[in-house]
């Protein structure tokens, strides 16, 4: 599962380390409110380690935290990001949130991701989950593995991996984690 999550996160390095591409994509082009919403990050405050731990859901669900690091270094995960495990019997969720307030071009790269995905995958053993909104959902039948890339309150990027469940389930998890609230 490990290596979903780094090949999300390669992907977020290679396109930081050219600029000029994500530039010229049809997303940023069309995309008149992403000047708003980075102009609206830079004036927002990074979450605090504080924030975080008072936040961090013990169980979600059925599910108990196993491990979590605040502000740890994943390859080019930028520092401001919280790396949770939770797990239940032989399920198990891997999921990184990163802040993007005074880093906008954390969702930036997002969002080219989700153009890059809609153009380019064509993954003969994954399924496209398009049910909700802003996202890229994937599920591999082979590893009864799903993984999910998605913005929550255009501020936290979150990229999930679930192993042993679908991507409904993801999703269900996702949404009782609550991201939302971090900073509530």
């Amino acid at each position: 599962m490990i290596y979903y999550l780094k090949i999300t996160l390669l992907f977020f390095a290679i396109i930081l380390s050219i600029p000029c591409i994500a530039q010229e994509t049809e997303i940023v082009k069309t995309e008149t409110s992403s000047d708003k919403i980075a102009e609206e990050l830079n004036k927002l405050e990074p979450v605090t380690e504080a924030q975080y731990k008072k936040w961090l859901p013990q169980k979600v669900n059925n599910y108990k935290l196993t491990s979590h690091i605040i502000n740890g270094e994943i390859d080019e995960t930028p520092k401001n990001n919280m790396q949770l495990v939770y797990e239940n019997k032989s399920k198990k969720i891997e999921i990184i949130i990163v802040d993007a307030a005074k880093d906008a071009i954390s969702l930036e790269m997002i969002y080219f991701a989700f153009d890059m995905d809609k153009q380019f995958s064509k993954e003969k053993t994954t399924k496209q989950i398009t049910n909700e909104p802003h996202h890229i959902s994937k599920y591999d039948e082979e590893e009864k593995t799903a993984q999910i890339l998605t913005i929550i309150s255009k501020r936290f990027g979150v990229s999930a991996v679930g192993k042993n469940m679908n991507s409904d389930e993801l999703w269900a998890f996702i949404k009782n984690l609550k991201i939302e609230k971090i900073v509530n």
